[in-house]
């Protein structure tokens, strides 16, 4: 016997994802020619594990086939109890050849066991194939307990799962199986046509043992409807389509023919068919049907008359037989002999072929109970082993139970723990929250006490920034309407009497006290514009600023650079004069003392306060002496009454920056 393991990898184009394929081969020999059985399984990753299983997958096959069915149960059953769970169709593999061990040996109860657990494995609309060949197998052990109607129940079932998988052979052992349900009923005709259906499934293989099978049982069906001329021309269609292949088939069917002929007594043909398949079988070594073919040509001459001849044969037979082992062979000769001897009146020689038969039907009978027997116990040791599994699951299971139940009691007593220590905790922290909410709201009240005496502080403030506001922009109206008018006379006066005093106005007295007077309108419109802010008040902060810029601004002496942001929407009125001022007063102070040449104003306002801040380039100052000019402190009171700080950062040569922050109720 032959076993070969073949991997084959996805080939290209092939999706990887899907599962690769090992093919095991195994070879019966036949002389020195050999067939090759297959057995194709899907399985996933390849490992050595995985070639291990299947080696002993293997041999347990080798051993069915070759009649140790007792070697092949011990094989199967270590591999069920050894393999991995996840090695599901290996399993369900074993399963199967389990099955069709027991249908042999007769235990068909656990046959049909067997097979019902190779199926719990699969997904029967995945794999199709394999579930379609398993409840095939279960259905030959309802065959044999003569359990016919339950048998195509599952042979329909096996038919369809076949056909949906595209798996031909599955088609054909189901289609088979229905044939040898009704060769049984005697619906020989029926039988027939199931049998030529089965080879049409399995056309793409005529070489199959189930294609051989099914037409080799199409023959016996033809044979037992006394269609002897049809039963021929099966077989002839079989050599035909044979030519030169498998001389082990072509002499069977040769075989079969003559069979066919001795029925129909034509004693002539059946003698040159049997000679035929003896000629093939001779010339290609084939040892093992050697015997057979001089039993049936004994047959043959026995019912022809030549009863010697026919006697010879068949001793020659079972010489054969005897060299070769073959004790079932030998039992059915020996018996035929006693049978022969008995009718040519040769009792002595009939009772030596009669003992010889019974001591060797006893010993087959022996080796058969030893077999069932020895099946048996391995499915004794099957169950015992799974019910000792299935204890030590429950144990397991009633251990893992128990462990969860104290863990279970355990965390509970742990969350109960900390679940005290969780409220010891938050009642400390309410009592402290408490404390803490006590101090809160003493100083809330404090601070609100404060707030209420600063807010009406900052309504006097504003009530005498309005007040004083007003007052100025009487005053700037009445300076520049009335006073300004005079001064703006007197100049025209001036300018009237320019070309009657020529000789005057070359007088540097005249000429100082022109310039005084042009000086004294100019700043008079400059209190006025300071006093009144029209542009503040009728356009804005931003535009008030960059009119300040423009009027300080010196080419070449002093370059001023503004930023304001956020001032799109106008301020309150108060809020605007105070920056306005601050901003003011912080440039003029420039002006007066810093002796800069670059000065930046940059005015932001932000959600809830606006800042300024004021940088020059000018000679600085040292902000720890104590001295303080009059006008940072009108900005500080200024930053005050609107609830704000004042930043000044200044040393001697480095410039000066001040910067305040305000709040601003939105």
């Amino acid at each position: 016997m032959i076993a070969t393991l073949l991997w084959h990898p996805p080939v290209q184009g092939q999706d990887w994802s899907a599962p690769p394929v090992l093919e095991f081969r195994v070879a019966a020999a036949h002389s020195d020619k050999a067939t090759l059985k297959r057995i194709v399984l899907r399985v996933e990753p390849k490992s050595d594990a995985l070639e291990r299983w299947i080696g002993i997958l293997g041999s347990a096959v080798l051993a069915q086939r070759s009649g140790q069915p007792s070697l092949s149960a011990v094989l199967l059953d270590s591999l069920v109890h050894g393999c991995p769970g996840e090695m599901r169709l290996i399993h369900a593999i074993a399963r199967k050849h389990q099955s069709a061990i027991g249908t042999d040996l007769g235990n068909y109860t656990g046959a049909m066991r067997s097979a019902d657990q190779g199926l719990a494995l699969l997904d029967l609309e995945v794999d199709r194939e394999l579930a379609s060949e398993l409840l095939t197998v279960k259905a030959e052990a309802q065959i044999e307990l003569e359990d016919y109607s339950g048998a195509l129940s599952l042979l329909d079932s096996a038919f369809k799962l076949g056909a949906k998988g595209q798996h031909p052979r599955g088609m054909a052992m189901a289609l088979l199986n229905m044939g040898n349900i009704q060769f049984r009923q005697k619906r020989y005709s029926d039988a027939f046509v199931r049998y030529q259906q089965a080879i049409r499934a399995i056309a793409a293989d005529p070489q199959d043992v189930i294609a051989i099978r099914s037409a080799s049982n199409m023959a016996a069906a033809a044979v037992m409807n006394k269609d002897h001329d049809g039963a021929l021309r099966m077989l002839d269609s079989m050599i035909s389509g044979l030519g030169d292949r498998e001389p082990l088939i072509r002499s069977r069917c040769w075989a079969s023919k003559s069979y066919v002929s001795n029925m129909r007594e034509d004693y002539t043909s059946a003698l040159l068919q049997i000679r035929m398949a003896g000629s093939i079988a001779d010339s290609n070594h084939l040892t093992e049907d050697r015997a057979k073919l001089k039993q049936q040509r004994a047959n043959i001459l026995w019912r022809s008359g030549a009863k010697k001849q026919a006697l010879d044969l068949n001793i020659e037979a079972l010489r054969i037989a005897d060299s070769t082992d073959d004790r079932t062979m030998a039992c059915e000769l020996h018996k035929k002999l006693s049978r022969w001897f008995k009718e040519l009146a040769d009792p002595r020689s009939a009772l030596f072929h009669q003992e010889a038969y019974n001591r060797i039907n006893d010993s087959l009978n022996a080796a058969r109970f030893d077999d069932r027997l020895a099946y048996g116990e391995v499915l004794f040791e099957t169950e015992r082993k799974e019910h000792t599994i299935k204890e030590q699951e429950q144990a397991l299971l009633l251990a893992q139970a128990e462990d969860r139940k104290k863990s279970f009691q355990r965390n509970v007593s742990i969350g109960i723990a900390a679940l005290l220590l969780l409220i010891a905790t938050l009642l400390y922290r309410s009592m402290r929250a408490r404390k803490r909410l006590a101090e809160k709201e003493k100083e809330l009240h404090g601070e609100q006490v404060d707030q209420l005496l600063s807010q009406q502080e900052i309504k006097s403030i504003n009530a005498m920034l309005e007040g004083q506001e007003k007052e100025r922009d009487r005053l700037a109206k009445d300076l520049h309407d009335r006073l300004g008018s005079m001064l703006g006379g007197i100049k025209a006066q001036l300018g009237a009497l320019e070309d009657r005093v020529e000789q005057v106005q070359h007088d540097a007295q005249f000429q100082k006290v022109n310039r005084l007077l042009d000086e004294t309108v100019g700043e008079l419109r400059q209190i006025s514009h300071d006093m009144a802010a029209s542009t503040l008040s009728r356009f804005g902060l931003e535009k008030a600023l960059k009119d300040l810029r423009d009027t300080i601004h010196i080419s070449g002496r002093l370059s001023v650079e503004m930023n304001a942001f956020g001032l799109e929407q106008r301020l309150e009125r108060s809020v605007e004069i105070a920056v306005y001022r601050i901003v003011q007063e912080l440039v003029s102070n420039v002006l007066k003392h810093a002796k800069a040449r670059e000065l930046s104003i940059d005015v932001t306002r932000s959600p809830g306060r606006i800042s300024v801040i004021v940088s020059d380039n000018g000679v600085g100052f040292d902000i720890t002496s104590p001295a303080e000019g009059m006008g940072l402190g009108n900005v500080r009171s200024r930053a005050a009454a609107l609830g704000g700080k004042v930043q000044v950062d200044s040393s001697p040569g480095k410039g000066t920056t001040v910067s305040v922050e305000c709040p601003v109720v939105e």
